[in-house]
């Protein structure tokens, strides 16, 4: 019996490919196509057209909903940048949900949203047990972005393993008291990316034998203003410290400005180091773990696209690298 397989094969291309000429998806050129529908016309393959059209009638939106957080934050408009990248040369339209209050979070997660897609992708949030049930029993492809989930397709980054690079990079420099800005760490919405960057630090800093003042510790919001008012906040407490780790780049660069106005020289007097690189970073010279966004958005939308189409082995977890970039704050 001929399969797909056989199909790819003779036509040098992926299983993918072949999926998509079946569907007639708009993402294949004209010769690859042609490519494609002369390998099945020569191995007289003969796709299962009942299971096909019971698929295409479970499309019956064209819509692919994004469940993301404050999506005008950078991170989050470099991952949305990204799916639109690819969601867009398709003919789905995006419908997107922004969660900003755990009430929003219990309306998005229900039944009802499934009826107004044919895919979700869900950005940040650690998906919760009642939550995965719902998913599961709608049975439409899901996938997630910069979080996991063992029974859903997942591209993440290591948070963990990221702040553990920066922070092991202040202490080989000769840093020891090291101050940690981040978000709420036991967040109620479900944002993991703090929590998780915490566990970095200080596996990093009991690896050096360094102990680690909370009082060096400060947690507060995703802003310039909320960053510049960590900044002070540490200055106030009269503790020393020679080095900040900043859970984003955006609360790493409103420090720089609240540790520049008290006349503390970086990286002279106090190294700092974020994360996300965002194009600021890039411009003021800010050291940082770089996280591929654009790429996670891209790379996520482009898994949906496969499970929508019915292809085989699109199921997977994809961890993308990290990459410790150091510029003149270090």
């Amino acid at each position: 019996m001929v399969t797909i397989k056989d199909v790819a094969k003779e036509a040098g291309v992926s299983i993918a490919t072949v999926s998509r000429v079946l569907n007639n998806s708009p993402r294949v050129n004209e010769e690859t196509k042609k490519k494609v529908l002369d390998a099945i016309k020569k191995l007289g393959y003969s796709p299962n057209l009942v299971a096909r059209s019971l698929a295409k009638k479970s499309l019956k939106t064209n819509v692919i909903s994004i469940v993301v957080p404050f999506f005008t934050r950078e991170f989050f408009v470099e991952v949305l940048r990204g799916i639109n990248n690819v969601i867009s040369k398709t003919d789905y339209s995006i419908h997107l949900y922004n969660i900003e209050r755990i009430e929003d979070r219990e309306k998005i997660f229900s039944p009802e949203l499934f009826n107004r897609c044919d895919g979700l992708i869900v950005v940040s949030f650690d998906i919760k047990k009642d939550e995965a049930k719902i998913l599961k029993n709608a049975q439409k492809p899901v996938v997630l972005i910069d979080s996991y989930h063992p029974e859903f397709s997942s591209v993440y980054v290591d948070n963990k393993k990221g702040a553990y690079m920066a922070v092991r990079y202040l202490i080989a420099t000769g840093r020891r008291n090291i101050a940690f800005v981040s978000g709420v760490i036991n967040d109620p919405l479900g944002f993991m990316a703090s929590y998780r960057r915490y566990e970095g630090l200080l596996e990093a800093l009991k690896e050096a034998r360094i102990p680690f003042n909370p009082l060096l510790h400060i947690q507060t919001g995703f802003s310039l203003e909320k960053g510049y008012r960590a900044g002070k906040t540490l200055i106030s407490r009269g503790i020393p410290f020679d080095a900040v780790f900043c859970a984003s780049d955006i609360q790493a660069i409103g420090l720089m400005r609240a540790l520049l106005e008290e006349g503390i020289k970086i990286p002279e007097d106090v190294a700092i180091i974020g994360f996300d690189d965002i194009s600021d970073a890039r411009y003021l010279g800010l050291s940082t773990v770089k996280q591929p966004m654009t790429e996670m958005g891209e790379v996520g939308a482009k898994i949906l696209l496969d499970l929508l189409l019915g292809i085989e082995n699109s199921f997977t977890h994809l961890e993308l690298p990290l990459e410790l970039i150091i510029r003149l704050t270090s």
